[in-house]
């Protein structure tokens, strides 16, 4: 039989990896020269071959409607599900999925990105940039900072020596909660180009919460804990980029806001807690962390970002004011 040398055989490991070396590699077809040209034109469909060994894990957000063909291997998704040589994932735009994988020999995965019309789909560059992302979050800075939370410091609540007390229970659990967002971030992580920024953030913050005065521990309220366990729930399931955005957009943000207002060191010199209001305002520097780690990213995934950034300045406003409710409750009544 003869071999007709127009018939091309590219190994995978040929084809460019746009994941970190630590994790599972997805080879990007549109990347390798020949392969590319082959795709359909304007990037209507992209290939990715998914290469992962035992234990590691791959954790991606779908810019567009995506299908995950398992060729090789096992894996389990973050729900517990798990998916056999043969099994079809669907993902739909603007979710995240996490493959752990769990066989022996690996995991080989094809995914298949389906990308809608170029023209419908390119985004307002006005309304997906990072400098909207930014201006956008400077308004809910501004917003949540006349919120009741902040009131505190300054309408005369904690002056009442059971309105301090109270405050500090209050600020225990989000504190305790911060140290276990940074960490799981930390865990999860296996992208050089965000890990050793998280690293740096997670070694300036580690144990601020033991600043804090021993004290009893606050009374378990629904609304306080469903909150915080909600920031904690998203460093297992977003990207990177999305954790930045609710680490240093959001919760960053709030505590620069909060500990510079001109009032706040004096609540806490009363409440003999100025070691823990120090740590914090040395930390101004974090915030900025977010627009570090958030540069060049396509205008798509901004507009993703901007979704991030609402629903995270959302829940922290319902805990903050929450908070602020228990509070003023203890020094004038029920809430």
């Amino acid at each position: 039989m003869r071999v007709d040398k127009s018939v091309q055989v590219f190994g995978y490991r040929e084809i460019p990896t746009r994941h970190g070396v630590s994790g599972p590699r997805l080879h990007d077809f549109s990347a390798h020269p020949e392969l590319g040209e082959m795709l359909p034109g304007e990037g209507q469909i992209a290939l990715g071959w998914i290469d992962g060994d035992q234990h590691q894990i791959l954790t991606r957000s779908a810019e567009f409607d995506t299908m995950l063909l398992v060729l090789g291997g096992q894996a389990r998704l973050s729900d517990e599900r798990d998916l056999q040589v043969g099994d079809v994932v669907t993902v739909p735009a603007g979710s995240s999925y996490r493959l752990a994988v769990t066989a022996a020999d690996g995991l080989a995965a094809l995914a298949i990105t389906f990308r809608a019309d170029t023209a419908a789909e390119t985004p307002d560059e006005d309304a997906c940039s990072l400098a909207t992302l930014l201006e956008r979050n400077e308004q809910r800075v501004r917003n949540t900072s006349q919120g009741s939370m902040f009131a505190l410091v300054d309408d005369g609540t904690l002056d009442d020596p059971a309105g301090r007390e109270e405050f500090l229970r209050r600020i225990r659990p989000l504190s305790d909660t911060f140290q276990k967002i940074i960490v799981a971030r930390q865990a999860t992580c296996s992208d050089q180009a965000y890990e050793s920024i998280f690293l740096a953030h997670l070694a300036d913050e580690f144990g601020h919460n033991s600043l804090l005065p021993p004290d009893r521990p606050a009374t378990p309220d629904p609304v306080m804990n469903a909150t915080l366990s909600w920031f904690t729930h998203q460093m297992l399931v977003r990207d990177n980029a999305e954790k930045a955005v609710l680490v240093h957009l959001v919760l960053e943000a709030a505590a620069e806001a909060f500990f510079t207002k001109p009032t706040t060191k004096a609540a806490f010199a009363s409440a003999g807690a100025l070691d823990y209001f120090h740590a914090h305002l040395e930390d101004e520097a974090h915030k900025d962390l977010g627009a570090q780690l958030l540069t060049g990213l396509h205008p798509l995934t901004y507009r993703r970002l901007h979704r991030m950034l609402e629903d995270g300045w959302d829940m922290f406003d319902a805990m903050s004011n929450r908070l602020a409710e228990l509070v003023r409750a203890e020094v004038h009544g029920a809430a």
